[in-house]
């Protein structure tokens, strides 16, 4: 938030607002919106006995090391209130997963206030985050028996946050969840419900009924947790198994207003000027009731984040201005989830304000323990035996508590993530590249781990590692100077690229191919045979990109090259509207028929010189007496014309080509 200048305050009659913070005022706002007979033990005339504990656990959390930054308002306040009303009418109407008043009361308690201990204001360490639960809960629990006796079955449902304890997901008539909290289920159908992500793990059971019971209120979510936790691909596997559509939306600083709601855009095909309004992916998914995730939400523009608050709030519209209308956001079908990384991580990202923060559910995501990561690389990954998943995991665990915790090495660089995607990677790596029943970790564990480090010291200290994990026999691959190249296709090592028919324009400088390239050129075609984004970082004019280059030349791939800097936006790369230019169709058409020419022309050097000289002839005539400038008021002659010689040279090449097939 930006502070008003005193210019312009001054025209203002301005009045302070204090916070209601009155023990009295607060009760009886509580009591006005609970609902009538609900309490903890027995039935007072004097009203009910739930205010007090509410306010008696609000005021210690308050007066706590972790809680202290926390905000009391009347909003949370009545978000506790509604959820209590809630799990009410649900006991009303007989449902099979309702729960006492007492659970309900200890469970609203987790989601306003406990659950987000460790995301936004109140960051820390999971550790202190743990910590901090188990106080909650005891003192919740300790207040509470003073009002009520509790039975041996209600203490064992007040281990909320027990990992070992059974949680299994079940479909009740219409409903999916997990005990005790239910979701009706969504229009589509998955024959293949969630094989690809393994619900069933401790912590992952755990976050996702902390997730389910969020959505008891009519308010967004916002998941809070380190990189590759699991933030956005829980709220897929959730909204997968319920059968509801999700629309992931990415934001960050260039994210505008009229991305997510929609702007008036050209009409395609219409006449000049005419513009018609497009429904922007959140608008469009608002109105059809489909799930919602706004990821990266702390590194969006405060421009955006003030477009959302009436989204947000009791209102729950947005307002399109150029159509004039309101259109509400459907709550029962429709779930909107925040995800983002802690801000102290850096990369752009900003503490949210708090009274946007105000408007969400905050749950912090956390962390997997190893139980979970084997149970997760076992499940997705049953090929592998259990054995070599469990010293997979302890080497994961190991480099991460070294490098990240105890910071003993491998800080030049970092700071480091070290988590469950580099455990996939490792993973499906072993399934493309080896034999079942022969899986050796110690082929690709360079690769994931080692090959980002700075030093030739780190790079010993990965292979340390993982020799003291899976013995000292073992001996981890290091790259090769096999190299093998063939007409369709590269080699060298274990990664092998097929041959493209690009042929490339010759360089004035031309790329040689060294045995000091061999091992980051072998890992660059390994990310590229799995499909998998590499970035390559050095010193200066070390040759990454010439790297890049010479892989693009071996292969018979075009390479296209993007100077980046701070000044691009997105438009340059994804594209945007321009104003129609009549010539570059052709451009591309003939960028299209030279490349067909070059590849024809040197499948045909073996087969038919005099053929592939009247091609060449052909395409160069073409070629100049071809002007795109030409294209004015006698544009469709010249037009036809260049239409003619193309057809002309097209005819030559398919002769040719049919020569070189008859040949093969």
């Amino acid at each position: 938030k930006k502070e008003l200048s005193p210019a312009l305050r001054n025209r203002f009659t301005e009045i302070w607002c204090p916070q209601s913070t009155s023990r009295e005022d607060l009760i009886q706002i509580i009591n006005h919106n609970l609902r009538p007979g609900l309490c903890l033990g027995r039935i007072d005339p004097k009203g009910s006995d739930i205010p007090e504990v509410m306010l008696d656990f609000i005021d210690w959390l308050t007066h706590q090391e972790f809680g202290r930054k926390c905000v009391v308002s009347i909003r949370d306040i009545l978000s506790w209130v509604n959820f209590m009303n809630k799990m009410w009418e649900e006991a009303a109407s007989k449902r099979p997963e309702t729960i006492s008043t007492v659970t309900s009361f200890v469970h609203a308690a987790c989601l306003v206030y406990i659950d987000g201990i460790g995301s936004g204001v109140t960051s820390s360490g999971f550790g202190t985050a743990l910590l901090a639960r188990k106080e909650c809960l005891k003192f919740l629990i300790k207040r509470l028996a003073k009002i009520v006796r509790l039975t041996e079955y209600q203490k064992n449902e007040l281990k909320i946050y027990d990992r070992m304890k059974a949680k299994e997901f079940t479909g009740i008539d219409n409903l999916w969840g997990i005990h005790p909290f239910f979701i009706p289920r969504g229009p589509v159908l998955h024959r293949n419900n969630i094989a690809d992500y393994a619900l069933s793990a401790g912590t992952t059971a755990m976050n996702a009924q902390r997730l389910l019971r969020a959505t008891k209120l009519k308010k967004p979510i916002l998941l809070e947790g380190s990189p590759g936790v699991g933030k956005t691909s829980l709220v897929g596997a959730l909204a997968k198994a319920s059968g509801n559509t999700l629309v992931r939306i990415n934001l960050s600083e260039q994210t505008d207003i009229t991305d997510l709601f929609g702007a008036d855009l050209p009409v395609e095909g219409g006449k000049g000027g005419e513009f018609a309004w497009r429904d922007g992916p959140l608008l469009a998914a608002l109105k059809a009731g489909h799930w919602v995730v706004l990821d990266e939400l702390n590194l969006a523009s405060q421009s955006v984040l003030e477009g959302l608050n009436a989204c947000f709030d009791h209102r729950g519209e947005i307002y399109v201005p150029e159509l004039g209308m309101s259109f509400q956001v459907q709550h029962e079908k429709t779930k909107i989830f925040g995800c983002q990384n802690p801000f102290r991580q850096g990369g752009g990202r900003k503490g949210l304000p708090r009274s946007f923060l105000n408007r969400f559910t905050q749950v912090f995501v956390d962390p997997l323990t190893v139980i979970d990561m084997e149970f997760i690389a076992s499940t997705l990954f049953p090929a592998i035996e259990k054995n070599i998943v469990k010293k997979m995991v302890a080497f994961n665990n190991q480099i991460d508590h070294e490098v990240t915790v105890e910071k003993k090495w491998g800080q030049k660089g970092g700071p480091w993530e070290f988590n469950l995607r580099d455990l996939f990677r490792w993973c499906q790596l072993m399934l493309v590249d080896q034999s079942p029943g022969c899986y050796d970790p110690g082929q690709h564990v360079f690769l994931v781990y080692g090959e980002r480090m700075r030093t030739e010291e780190d790079k010993k200290k990965v292979i340390a590692v993982f020799k003291d994990v899976f013995g000292s026999n073992s001996n981890p691959y290091m790259g090769t100077r096999l190299f093998r190249i063939t007409p369709y296709d590269v080699q060298l090592g274990y990664s092998v690229l097929s041959r493209g028919s690009c042929v490339p324009h010759p360089s004035r400088h031309p790329l040689l191919l060294l045995h000091q390239s061999f091992q980051p050129l072998e890992s660059i075609m390994k990310c590229v045979q799995m499909s998998w984004m590499v970035i390559l970082v050095g010193p200066a004019s070390v040759g990454k990109t010439s790297l890049v280059q010479l892989l693009a030349h071996l292969t018979g791939h075009t390479l296209k090259i993007m100077a980046m800097n701070s000044a691009m936006d997105t438009t340059e790369l994804l594209g945007g509207f321009e104003q129609v230019d009549l010539i570059r169709p052709w451009r591309q058409l003939l960028e299209k028929v030279e490349a067909t020419v070059r590849a024809l022309l040197r499948d045909s050097l073996l087969i038919s010189a005099d053929d592939a000289e009247v091609v060449l002839r052909a395409w160069s005539h073409f070629l100049l007496t071809y002007k795109p400038k030409c294209l004015g008021e006698g544009g469709k002659a010249i037009t036809m014309e260049i239409v003619n010689k193309l057809e002309a040279v097209l005819l030559l090449m398919q002769r040719l080509n049919n020569k070189i097939n008859s040949y093969s």
